[in-house]
């Protein structure tokens, strides 16, 4: 499997469709960090515990962009050539050549919506400082499942991928996946709580719902009006959210393989 891990990593680094899919969403990602701060943020006392909850729900998109297009092509493209035949004949094992594969997908996307992460909590901090709108451990929590409900996601665009032997049809899988649920529940007009309740079901609402930072008021702090954000996530509703991500993630992958494992492949 190492193997495999390696070749995929070799070819991603030289393949312009990621150097492209990487360089379009960062531009995404500042256009809608210039937006955000023009919108909300100027003539705000700054700090990075304002920041964050403020411009997290904005990269929602971003977020979705780098799992999607990273793990349908990384899933899918060689089904497009004889690179899997060749691969099996040479004597890898089929599991090796698949979950290479879903490794190299799930951890290319994760780690580069962890440095728009990163970015938008370390760099208003080291500007700013932290403050005291939100509690550290309430964004390491939110971010927690929001990764775990990226790698359901991208999982299902690896099953996807794998079944119609496609990165086209995985990709427009995961942006399908992704925007549904809110058309539906848009159109359904759900109350918040109603929404909340039924998030668990889709990765859409769940990154939707651990994202919002909704309620807050105005504290006096240190000669400063400070914003204080009253949302935390409930214990049980965020272990629920953890829990089902896992289960569908683990579901996704190894429908994905028994398919894999008894396709003809050439």
């Amino acid at each position: 499997m190492l193997n495999i891990i390696r070749s995929q990593i070799y070819i991603m680094k030289r393949d312009i469709y990621y150097l492209w899919a990487t360089g379009i969403v960062f531009l995404y990602f500042g256009a809608v960090s210039i937006e955000t701060f023009d919108s909300y943020l100027a003539g705000q006392d700054l700090s990075g515990s304002f920041i964050t909850p403020v411009i997290t729900a904005d990269m929602t998109y971003v977020f979705l962009m780098f799992a999607v297009l990273f793990s349908s092509r990384i899933a899918g493209w060689d089904f497009t050539d004889k690179t899997l035949n060749y691969e099996i004949i040479y004597g890898h094992k089929r599991s090796s050549v698949y979950f290479g594969r879903a490794i190299v997908g799930i951890g290319t996307g994760l780690i580069r919506s962890a440095a728009v992460a990163a970015l938008i909590v370390i760099l208003p901090t080291a500007a700013f400082g932290w403050g005291w709108s939100v509690p550290v451990s309430e964004i390491v929590l939110r971010y927690s499942i929001i990764a775990l409900e990226l790698i359901r996601l991208m999982a299902f665009v690896i099953m996807v991928s794998t079944i119609a032997r496609s990165n086209v049809a995985g990709a427009f899988a995961g942006f399908a996946a992704f925007f549904i649920p809110v058309i539906v529940t848009a159109m359904l007009n759900l109350e918040e709580e109603k929404v909340k309740s039924i998030s668990f079901l889709s990765s859409c609402l769940s990154i939707s719902e651990v994202s919002s930072f909704e309620n807050y008021t105005t504290d006096y702090i240190l000669g400063k009006d400070v914003t204080i954000f009253l949302d935390r996530l409930e214990p049980q509703f965020s272990s629920l959210l953890a829990v089902t991500a896992i289960l569908f993630t683990a579901v996704y992958l190894l429908i994905g393989y028994a398919v894999f494992r008894k396709a003809d492949i050439h």
